[in-house]
């Protein structure tokens, strides 16, 4: 095990939600000596079983436990993921279960996926209220075959400037990606 850092990590949902145990957050990375990633050449059996019980059972460091937590789709691709040391009202179970409702998803990659929206790298602008969103229907053929707004939605012009301000985007944005309340998607300013 190496050790490095602290170094600058990109804020998310999960780490601004619990800020007040930002110590007991790691985000570990599986490579070899040399820094670079593991390649499937690479992965020997005794390699695959080390990182097997390290997300099994925990990386101990800095005198805690660090229980595998989860990771998003990009991490993923870095070969790196969350882990997080338990405090005694606080385990990364049940962190995952605060991350919202996937008993529907039957699939594992597609739970993991979702699970991944809340770890991924995001700027935070600011909350909203009830009364401030709304969903609305797709656009879709009159037979429903093809749907044409699948991950886009709308943004009103004044709400997209003041995302812009708290961002210090000059000039005004008409397009933002977002990641809200488990979706990922689109939206486009509209007057």
């Amino acid at each position: 095990i190496y050790l490095v850092g602290p170094e600058w990590e990109v804020s998310n949902r999960i780490l601004r939600k619990y800020k007040e145990h930002q110590d007991r957050f790691i985000r570990v990375c599986f490579i070899d000596e040399n820094f670079q990633q593991i390649g499937s050449q690479q992965l020997s059996p005794p390699v695959e079983i080390r990182i097997k019980d390290f997300l099994e059972n925990g990386v101990p460091a800095a005198g805690r436990l660090f229980e595998f937590l989860a990771f998003s789709s990009s991490q993923l691709r870095e070969h790196s993921c969350w882990f997080f040391a338990s405090t005694d009202g606080l385990t990364a179970h049940d962190i995952r279960l605060d991350m919202g409702d996937f008993t529907g998803i039957s699939i594992v990659a597609k739970c993991a996926a979702r699970m991944g929206q809340c770890l991924s790298t995001t700027f935070a602008t600011r909350d909203l209220k009830e009364t401030e969103h709304k969903m609305i229907p797709d656009v879709t053929t009159p037979d429903e075959k093809y749907t044409f707004s699948d991950g886009v939605g709308k943004i009103s012009d004044k709400f997209a400037k003041e995302v812009c301000k708290i961002l210090g985007y000059t000039p005004s944005c008409s397009a933002f990606q977002i990641r809200f309340r488990g979706v990922k998607g689109v939206v486009a300013a509209t007057n």
